[in-house]
């Protein structure tokens, strides 16, 4: 990828900044983040547990996709309270590398 760096924990808000110090919540990002995440960007989630139902609505294109990595090989856990693992990460987006 040739875009910009944006970063994500679970000690986050939407106002941050999206960077390692200032990082985004997953869903803010998985938002696009108020369009700032454009095809060619690297997503980085911090180690942790995110709990809840996300749904992804980022797009890339063919030769620049979106990449989405775990920062430094942290083990990153998505789960739900509800019980219901079918629902916990909709990708409704093209051009996504996990």
């Amino acid at each position: 990828t040739t875009g910009n760096q944006w970063d994500v924990s679970t000690t986050e808000t939407s106002s941050n900044s999206g960077t390692i110090t200032n990082p985004w919540s997953l869903q803010y990002t998985l938002d696009g983040a108020s369009n700032r995440i454009l095809p060619g960007d690297t997503v980085w989630i911090r180690g942790g547990t995110y709990t809840g139902s996300f749904i992804s609505n980022l797009v890339g294109t063919a030769n620049q996709p979106i990449v989405i990595k775990n920062y430094n090989d942290e083990q990153t856990i998505i789960t739900t309270t509800t019980g219901n693992s079918n629902n916990v990460l909709t990708l409704n987006d093209d051009y996504i590398w996990l």
